[in-house]
């Protein structure tokens, strides 16, 4: 009944396919793996490592390796936050919706698959054998990602999705790919590959890879204020006062001195 289960150690096994790792069931918990490891003994990436059902459920802080499906979410309003996916076929699938939120995904043979819906914010995707993200009949969004090294950067089948602020470089064949993007859209995006995507009012994507991106122009110098002539009234009237302080003094001091 805890509303948040922390990992305490690493896990390392074998586990068979078809089966999971951890499974929750339950709603409105939270995995916090605290940067433990859970890890597929076996070097054929066999099994899941973690599954979530049900729904309001957030995995964090997980590193997870060596599996046919790292992560697998089939349950509503679902968070992965901050996890570290490696070297599994499938790192992250959602099947259900959910975000998916500052991870690193490294060397899987898919990063991320979406069957369901997802918004995809901030990640490191790197070096997938396939490709970084691929969307299937999904309405999803995507922004402010970093794909590189993948075979296709993303990969869109028969979704509408919106892409904001994504850098998608160095893919080794396509950075953005779809045989029809439909009503997708997005704005300041970077990719040298867009194969048909456009950016709001532009032609491909909004910036090339190395491109520098100046969002707002250099500032100037300030500049010197007109020159003023200074007010000789004010010295003057400052002087009488002096003087007649000291002459009051003068006085007062005299008339002491006589008697």
């Amino acid at each position: 009944r805890c509303k948040e289960v922390t990992l305490i150690s690493n896990i390392t096994q074998y586990v068979p396919a078809f089966r999971q790792c951890i499974s929750f069931n339950g709603s409105n918990k939270i995995f916090n793996c605290d940067m433990h490891s859970i890890i597929q003994s076996d070097v054929h990436r066999g099994g899941t490592g973690i599954v979530y059902n049900n729904k309001n459920n957030t995995i964090m802080n997980c590193i997870v390796k060596n599996f046919s499906d790292g992560i697998v979410i089939e349950g509503d309003n679902c968070k992965l936050i901050n996890n570290i996916i490696e070297n599994n076929r499938y790192g992250i699938m959602v099947r259900g919706n959910g975000f998916i939120i500052n991870n690193t995904i490294l060397s899987n043979s898919h990063g991320i698959e979406i069957e369901g819906n997802a918004t995809i914010l901030n990640n490191k995707i790197l070096s997938s054998e396939e490709e970084g993200i691929h969307l299937a009949r999904s309405t999803s969004v995507i922004s402010k990602n970093f794909i590189t090294n993948s075979i296709v950067g993303i990969n869109s089948t028969l979704s509408n999705i919106e892409m904001n602020s994504n850098v998608v470089c160095n893919n080794n064949e396509i950075d953005l790919y779809s045989e029809n993007w439909q009503n997708s859209t997005g704005v300041n995006n970077t990719c040298d590959n867009p194969d048909g995507w456009d950016d709001e009012e532009k032609e491909g994507c909004t910036y090339k890879c190395g491109e520098q991106k100046l969002t707002e122009k250099p500032s100037k110098l300030p500049e010197k204020p007109p020159y003023q002539e200074p007010n000789y009234n004010n010295y003057i009237i400052i002087t009488i006062i002096l003087i007649t302080i000291l002459l009051t003094v003068f006085v007062i001091w005299y008339k002491k001195f006589k008697k």
